[in-house]
Order: structure tokens, then sequence, then C-alpha cells
């Protein structure tokens, strides 16, 4: 996927704040990993590309839904108290043992933090994840073939 020309985007005249939305939207867009934008109820705005290889949903299915509905229902008053929590400023970084679309688990690295508006006040919370799934599959290998040494 191209990425975009940031001089063009970025106009010495005074547009760069017109440009700016436009920009960052491209920005997000052609990130590899999951991107995940919600408002601070846990509503999805974006959903990019990442997201969908990651989770196997689309951004059509995603936008407008509560984040945790794509979770099983033994799952989703923990993570709507976790939402609540960055809502209120925390960030929560780590490894996630994740679902997909399909029932599968992934292993995900992921940092999820609230998202301030230029007058300091919250307007959202953003997710960055990516897949580690193969990185936990070879650390169990290995503990694995230490265990029977």
């Amino acid at each position: 996927m191209p990425v975009p020309n940031m001089a063009i985007l970025s106009q010495p005249d005074g547009k760069a704040d017109e440009a700016r939305p436009v920009r960052d939207a491209i920005l997000l867009a052609n990130v590899h990993d999951s991107v995940i934008v919600t408002d601070l109820h846990g509503i999805v705005t974006f959903w990019n590309d990442g997201a969908t290889r990651l989770f196997g949903y689309s951004a059509t299915e995603m936008t407008g839904r509560p984040l945790v509905e794509r979770l099983p229902e033994h799952v989703r008053p923990d993570v709507d108290a976790m939402i609540g929590q960055i809502a209120a400023g925390e960030v929560f970084a780590g490894e996630w043992l994740d679902y997909r679309k399909d029932g599968s688990r992934v292993w995900i690295d992921v940092t999820t933090r609230r998202i301030d508006g230029p007058d300091g006040a919250p307007i959202g919370i953003m997710g960055v994840a990516h897949d580690i799934s193969a990185r936990k599959a070879a650390e169990q290998a290995l503990q694995e073939a230490n265990a029977r040494l």
C-alpha cells in the first residue's frame, strides 16, 4: 500500500489544520498493526485494516457498535470495567489473550490509552495491538522442551 507524501498534506500556507484529519486518517489506515478507536463509552469510531486482519471483523461490522460486543459474554464485564479505567486516564499495556470473530484465540501485545483533545479534555480511547501468537507458541515449545530435559 503506498504511503502518502506528508509534505503534500502539510501545507505551509496555514492549511495544515484543514489537512490534519485527512492525514491522520491516512496514517492510521496504513498502520499494519491493529488500531481501534472508541469513544469514552467503548463505542467503536475507527477500525483499521490491521484490526480486520487480526480479529476478523470489518470496519463496517464494528464501527458504531460497542467494542465488547465482539467478545464472549463472560468477559464483557471485565472489559467494560477496563474501558472505564482507561477513560479515567489509566493506560493498559501488556499481553492479552483475545478472541477472533471465528471464536479462536489470539495472543496480542496491546497498548490502550485515553485520547485527549487539544484542550486537554478526554475525547476517546485508542488501542494499538499486534499478534504475538507465534512468539507465545515458541515460548511454550521451549518450556516443554526444557521440562523434558
